[in-house]
């Protein structure tokens, strides 16, 4: 292994202000979004509007880092119109690359702004060398690997296709795979592949018999569908040792104040190991949450992002769940 060779730190943010808070913080690049077409949509205050974009592409640039601008959510055919206007302007402010899922955005990208390099979202769930080699011809130069595969299948795709391999570190972990998860979508007509997730899998819930009565062994309320949080600073030699190239940390709606002390405190000193050899993993305590080295999925008591909402799982048959009715208490 070549310790001396070190991977791009990615950092999140939602706002001008977060670009700037993370490049100061540490990070090698950015990503981030725009009003529209991304996987994170709810909080009207966050995600930059075109003339941000601009300035927060020549922010990074000024400082000798990179910005990468996600434009990762599903697209319909009312939509194209409006693509085709975010690609032209992305054209003109030349982020470092465009992220993507739909197969759409790549196309036109490949016609509008051809040279802006694409890297495949993590939406895009390739876990195969086959799926990787077909993008690259499509024009791909990165993927943003599934969180849901072992290391040793990342790196067969990084070697079997000379793509560059990009990998989550820290953050959420949604509880379908690759992110592929229609719940939110059933439950309020909120599509998650559209950005518009209201993460229920983050909500408490209680797990009930048809007749209301809880008949279950173990947990039966609390945080049923959550994933612990990803923590995979402690792993960053083993990283490097595949061949990631990019360490990404996930949050873009989260405020500078939280991201910042993940590099300050946890992302830079797991980068110092690459030299020193040693962990230096300390928590600060702005986090509450457990987090795990890994991707399994166990419930946890309190995730990082808990709206104060209530559920209750119904209809059950012999001490199991079977078709499971979804039914959500938000009062």
């Amino acid at each position: 292994m070549n310790f001396d060779t070190k991977p791009e730190l990615l950092a999140p943010a939602g706002t001008l202000d977060a670009v700037l808070a993370v490049i100061e913080a540490g990070a090698d690049a950015v990503y981030l979004g725009g009003k529209s077409f991304n996987m994170r949509q709810h909080r009207s205050s966050y995600n930059l509007s075109e003339s941000d974009i601009a300035e927060a592409v020549k922010l990074a640039h000024d400082h000798g880092r990179k910005l990468y601008y996600t434009l990762n959510s599903l697209l319909l055919d009312s939509q194209i119109a409006r693509l085709r206007e975010v690609l032209a302007m992305l054209g003109e402010v030349k982020p470092d690359a465009i992220i993507v899922q739909d197969l759409a955005a790549a196309s036109l990208a490949r016609e509008i702004c051809v040279h802006l390099p694409l890297h495949a979202s993590t939406m895009m769930n390739v876990h195969n060398v086959e799926s990787a080699l077909a993008l690259k011809m499509m024009g791909f130069t990165r993927i943003i690997t599934s969180r849901d595969i072992p290391l040793v299948e990342v790196r067969r795709i990084g070697e079997g296709s000379g793509l560059e391999m990009e990998y989550f570190v820290h953050g959420d972990m949604c509880i379908s795979q690759s992110s592929q998860c229609y719940l939110s979508g059933i439950l309020f007509g909120e599509s998650s592949n559209c950005g518009r997730c209201m993460k229920p899998c983050r909500w408490q819930w209680r797990l009930l018999t048809e007749r209301g009565d809880v008949e279950f062994a173990g947990d039966t309320e609390g945080f049923l569908l959550a994933r612990k949080g990803l923590c995979l600073f402690q792993h960053v030699p083993a990283l490097v040792e595949i061949g990631i190239v990019s360490l990404k940390i996930e949050g873009r709606m989260r405020t500078a104040e939280f991201i910042t002390p993940t590099l300050l405190h946890i992302a830079r000193p797991s980068m110092h190991t690459l030299t020193t050899r040693r962990v230096m993993l300390q928590m600060p305590p702005i986090w509450k949450s457990s987090s795990h080295a890994g991707s399994g999925s166990s419930p946890q008591r309190r995730p990082s992002a808990t709206p104060d909402r209530m559920g209750s799982i119904c209809q059950a048959a012999e001490s199991r769940v079977s078709s499971a009715t979804i039914l959500p208490s938000l009062s």
